[in-house]
């Protein structure tokens, strides 16, 4: 069974652990992309 809810709203916690997971997914998405613009570049468009 997985809760639905919970009241824990004496708590404020800034989920620091999540933002950086989520940042380092867009960081590795972004270098991704560019690095397969990069390479696709330098496969067809170099004689």
């Amino acid at each position: 069974m997985f809760p639905i809810g919970d009241d824990n709203s004496d708590r404020h916690i800034t989920p620091v652990v999540n933002y950086a997971i989520i940042g380092v997914n867009i960081l590795v998405f972004a270098t991704s992309i560019a690095a397969t613009i990069f390479l696709t570049k330098l496969i067809y468009f170099t004689s």
